[in-house]
């Protein structure tokens, strides 16, 4: 009875989240309403339907609330039917979350256009803009016109495939774009699942669940059609094979989630130490590494082939720092007026010398704990380079810690949810409250509202973890408690 209970429970909880899923999100911006409307936002439907952002708040505690019910009750139903719910409640609200238009941003629709100077036009988004493409039918809807391509020439592989398979409907082109991110976020799933089976299979559908139903990364994946998944799906198969020890497998992975955007280079350091601590010899370390660092190289050369045209335009040879919402945001807005702008390469390269630095230290803390040590530094490291060294912070940022926050003990767990979670403030409360009822507060004190507003919880919810020992005898969250 016990068990019929729970999965009627269950059953309830996945057709009321697939049910808040599209009354919240999806019904107020139908894809096939506005599909005519360049640059949809926020700001646009409230201006229609004034209580938007309340019922997108409430929508997201209800399906937060959805999810830890979840997370509670499929530890009591049984097996085949625990996964048979699982599946389709995520598949239930990805599925859903297709139909809408992607009004949290319109970086889906850069995605398009880059992929269309591949796929379509034959260029190259490295050095052709799309400003040269002014008669494309999606030129209207990208917002980053002027400048080349910010991702690596393996997503652009990806986007010039998909964007050739879409062809000229703008339903089909976003429909494309949102499963190829849909793809990856499916396989990043398996992963996760795959890495929980390997250390404590007690907790595999738990926290599976806890992932694969997270309102964050659905409506930032299949809603908004982020392309943050696929990166963070590399991220996990880097941890998957580390922790089986599989130490070229691991490098691979990070090389491919750099080829989709820059941000795994920041585990490079983590990793090497990892592999030269764990190796039983110097020849043993020489020969991964020198095996490693040729099989990255062919991987990386073979992705930039198709666009190599000189180091000159090399990937993030053009970046340049753009600051809001993070402590060098404050940094760069009070010293701008002093230094007149030349302060801006400075405090970015600070930030990532700062967050090296971190990433350093924790390697030689960790390194010698071969199961999840390497998924802990590169939390802590992405952890803190979100709270603390970005330069330029947006909440579809926060889900690259989800996975590994779901592999590692409750704690992490913790941090994780909370960070992903209370920075949705951002589109919610703070931006409404900063831009959309003018006058707008003078810089440097906007940036400062917005960074302490949208990071202030988080930093302190951190500081409560680290005050208890080193995330040690935290009440109520030990690291075996919860499943």
């Amino acid at each position: 009875m016990r068990a019929f209970l729970s999965s009627l429970a269950l059953a309830a909880s996945t057709a009321l989240s697939i049910a808040i899923v599209w009354q919240f999100f999806v019904q107020p911006a139908l894809l096939s309403t506005y599909s005519a409307k360049p640059l949809l936002s926020l700001w646009h439907i409230h201006n229609s339907i004034p209580d938007i952002q309340a019922k997108m708040i409430f929508g997201y505690i209800a399906l937060g609330l959805l999810n830890a019910a979840g997370w509670w009750l499929i530890r009591r139903v049984p097996r085949p039917w625990a996964w048979i719910l699982l599946i389709l409640g995520a598949l239930g609200c990805a599925i859903s979350l297709l139909w809408m238009y992607p009004y949290g941003a319109s970086d889906i629709f850069d995605y398009i256009v880059r992929g269309r100077i591949t796929g379509i036009y034959g260029g190259n988004p490295f050095l052709n803009l799309p400003l040269e493409y002014p008669n494309d039918p999606f030129y209207g809807y990208m917002w980053w016109h002027e400048a080349p391509t910010a991702y690596g020439p393996l997503w652009e592989l990806l986007a010039g495939i998909t964007a050739r398979l879409a062809g000229e409907g703008f339903v089909a082109n976003v429909f494309a774009f949102k499963l190829l991110s849909g793809f990856f976020w499916a396989g990043s799933v398996a992963v996760v699942a795959l890495i929980l089976h390997r250390i404590d299979p007690r907790k595999v559908l738990p926290r599976t669940l806890l992932y694969a139903w997270n309102p964050i990364l659905l409506y930032e994946t299949f809603g908004n059609g982020h392309n943050d998944i696929v990166m963070v799906f590399f991220i996990l198969l880097a941890c998957w094979a580390f922790t089986g020890k599989k130490w070229v497998h691991g490098f691979l992975a990070l090389t491919g989630g750099v080829l989709i955007k820059f941000v795994p280079g920041l585990l490079f350091p983590a990793a090497l130490a990892f592999a030269w601590a764990l190796l039983p010899n110097l020849r043993a370390r020489i020969r991964c590494l020198l095996l490693a660092g040729l099989c990255c190289a062919v991987f990386a050369a073979a992705a930039y082939a198709p666009f190599f045209s000189g180091f000159e335009h090399f990937y993030l040879a053009h970046e340049l720092p753009l600051y809001t919402t993070s402590l060098p945001a404050v940094l760069y807005q009070s010293l701008k007026g002093i230094l007149n702008g030349y302060a801006s390469p400075y405090i970015s390269l600070g930030a990532w010398i700062i967050t090296g630095l971190f990433t350093a230290w924790q390697a030689c803390r960790l390194c010698r704990h071969p199961e999840l040590g390497f998924t802990r530094v590169a939390f802590n490291t992405l952890y803190f380079f979100l709270l603390v060294t970005i330069t330029w912070f947006q909440p579809w940022y926060t889900p690259w810690i989800l996975g590994l926050a779901i592999l590692l003990p409750a704690p992490w767990l913790w941090m994780g949810e909370v960070l992903v979670f209370l920075t949705r403030s951002k589109p919610l409360i703070f931006i409404p409250i900063a831009y959309w009822i003018p006058p707008y507060p003078p810089q440097p004190w906007l940036e400062i509202q917005l960074t302490m507003g949208v990071l202030g919880i988080p930093w302190l919810f951190t500081l409560a973890v680290m005050i208890r020992k080193k995330l040690k005898n935290f009440p109520g969250l030990k690291p075996d408690s919860g499943e």
